[in-house]
């Protein structure tokens, strides 16, 4: 019998059915029983299955020779528990109720490899699981130790190796200036432009910075990002200022009202300072510039001083610059337009394959010998996604200003209305512009791939976003509007775009290697909430590539191979399409955009990218 112990944070036993197995050699386990330890799980091998999980991790277990495997899948049965604590080369043998002596035990301990499935559990873990103090910094080593990566034994990455990143964003240039910083001498970033890319999703004049979040790890990870973005590296890009958050509470969606429990929930257990906001006569109070009555008699709401925005393209322009300095190199334009990705079986015979190489638009090809694919919301044309991943736009305004009311207006918190989605920024003072947006389920452009659904941006490179959302999106952006600032909404918008989110079920981010090819690692799902990390997110990704992340992360960021059979519209659409992780997101259910409407975003999308081919 073999125990196999939770390696999370928290104490979460994993109930897996007989459709799922483990592997020693060619010996296969399935689930026996639970443990009467806390967090275990007991597995023998009397009856082999032979449906594989996609979802597979290699650990070490150090177990008793006496239970070796055969072909045939049975082993000695022993009445001994056999997983032991630490196996980094002074094991400590876990008590046992069968056994009086564990220096007897010690004594008959041999390391065995391990295929463990799925990636939440590792062995050599404490029984029961230990509560884990919030570290200041997620890869703390002691965090990183009390959560159990030490159990993990890895092989130091070849740092000469040729690392070719795909996509200049945030989740790109971030991991590339981390892996540049700390010994990898050959790094290049390939995008269709140089950075700030004109349609992605990391270009703008402002982005949240926030760490209120109805998410634990996110709020931790949020307030080590949000002490760097008040340093002076961040001064040119970085504004301090207020963020609110409104709902309904009664009648809107349960959404908003769960947020903003949950949030402070959470940062009162991280010792954080918040404000609330009994009705909305405070809020007018705290903040005299909002005209409007936001939601109005049925509000609730507070308000977190710590907050801010950033200028999305010059922390862009600033990040891309420390990446030249730190010798990274860049291929942009059609010679760093990727198509398609070419790839190989594997040599080493253990199944899977490998990319080769990538190819662009100009016929191409750029090899490598590990690939990071960080393509925000084009990543599904590129590889399969197995449904982990769609592709939503989201509707963006943009009111101009005289230089009086970028004056008057200066104080206006960032707001965010829960229920319906509706967001407003103080005015940008260099463009003049007050910028509102939705955080919302979004729009769909779908095209029918290998019998399953793909959404995607278009595809040209343009110079800027086409100046395009659908009529709906439009009334509902000026209804928000109306609710904070009644005068200035009557004037309308200059200018509308598309800002694309590459969405995921749950709203985490993925970091993982991809199940079918072996050297490419994916840097994606940012769901419409990565932005704000970008001072501290590169070492997370750059640790997960290096396989050196604590098993938490490893689990909350992973590819959810589970999703592959199960149909986008399932996991996307209807009930399941108010996902959006901690509960911020507002607004109708996620849609496809009609024929009308995706006909008038191609052909503005073709006229931009003919425009901009004569530049």
């Amino acid at each position: 019998m073999l125990t196999i112990v939770n390696h999370a944070s928290s104490p979460t036993v994993w109930t897996p059915d007989a459709t799922e197995r483990l592997s020693i050699g060619r010996a296969q386990l399935r689930p026996s029983s639970q443990s009467s330890l806390a967090g275990a799980v007991l597995f023998d091998t009397r009856s082999a299955v032979s449906v594989a999980m996609a979802d597979r991790l290699t650990v070490h277990l150090l177990i008793s020779p006496d239970l070796a495997c055969s072909n045939a899948g049975r082993v000695k049965q022993e009445r001994a528990s056999t997983v032991i604590k630490g196996c980094s080369g002074c094991p400590e043998a876990l008590s046992d109720p069968h056994q009086s002596s564990t220096t007897q035990r010690k004594k008959r301990l041999s390391p065995v490899g391990v295929t463990l499935s799925p990636g939440l559990f590792s062995a050599c873990a404490a029984i029961p699981t230990k509560s884990i103090p919030s570290p200041e910094s997620l890869t703390d080593p002691a965090y990183l130790r009390q959560a159990g990566r030490d159990a993990f034994t890895t092989k130091e990455m070849d740092k000469s190796q040729r690392i070719v990143v795909i996509g200049a964003g945030v989740f790109g240039l971030s991991t590339a200036l981390d892996l540049a910083q700390n010994g990898f001498t050959n790094v290049t970033v390939l995008d269709r432009s140089m950075p700030p890319v004109p349609d992605g999703s990391s270009n703008d004049i402002s982005r949240v910075i926030r760490f209120d979040y109805g998410d634990k790890v996110y709020a931790q990870l949020g307030k080590e990002a949000y002490d760097l973005w008040n340093t002076p590296e961040y001064a040119d890009s970085f504004h301090q200022g207020p963020c609110v958050w409104t709902a309904q509470k009664k009648g809107g969606l349960a959404g908003g009202s769960d947020f903003i429990r949950k949030t402070k929930a959470i940062l009162d257990d991280l010792g954080l300072e918040w404000h609330d906001l009994k009705h909305v006569d405070a809020l007018k109070e705290r903040f005299p510039a909002v005209a409007g009555r936001p939601i109005g008699e049925d509000f609730e709401g507070f308000y977190n001083n710590a907050a801010g925005w950033a200028d999305a393209g010059v922390a862009m322009t600033g990040l891309r610059d420390r990446c030249i300095e730190a010798g990274v190199a860049f291929v942009t334009g059609p010679h760093g337009h990727v198509s398609w990705l070419e790839h190989e079986k594997a040599k080493d015979g253990d199944g899977g394959s490998s990319i080769t190489a990538v190819r662009t638009i100009d016929g191409g090809r750029i090899t490598g010998d590990k690939f990071i694919l960080a393509t925000g919301a084009w990543t599904a044309n590129l590889i399969p996604s197995w449904n982990s991943m769609v592709a939503t736009a989201q509707i963006v305004g943009f009111v101009r200003l005289t230089p009086q009311e970028v004056e008057a207006l200066k104080d206006l918190p960032i707001i965010f209305n829960l229920s319906t989605g509706f967001f407003s920024f103080p005015p940008h003072e260099k463009t003049g512009y007050l910028k509102v947006a939705c955080h919302s389920f979004g729009y769909t452009l779908s095209t029918q791939s290998a019998n399953k659904l793909v959404s995607s941006p278009p595809g040209r490179a343009i110079p800027a976003r086409a100046n395009f959302i659908p009529q709906e999106g439009m009334e509902r952006l000026q209804a928000g509007l109306r609710e904070i600032l009644p005068e200035i909404a009557k004037r309308g918008f200059e200018k509308t775009c598309l800002c694309w989110y590459n969405e995921t079920p749950t709203g985490d981010f993925i970091f993982d290697y991809h199940p079918e090819y072996k050297n490419l690692f994916i840097a994606t799902g940012g769901t419409g909430h990565a932005f704000k990390f970008l001072p501290v997110i590169g070492k997370y990704i750059a640790s997960a590539f290096q396989r050196t992340l604590s098993p938490e992360l490893t689990q909350k960021w992973r590819f959810h191979t589970e999703y592959r059979n199960q149909p986008r519209e399932k996991l996307f659409t209807g009930s399941n399409s108010r996902n959006g992780g901690d509960g911020s997101r507002g607004g109708p259910n996620r849609r496809e955009f009609t024929d009308e409407e995706r006909d008038q975003l191609l052909s503005l999308t073709d006229a931009l990218a003919t425009r901009g081919a004569r530049i």
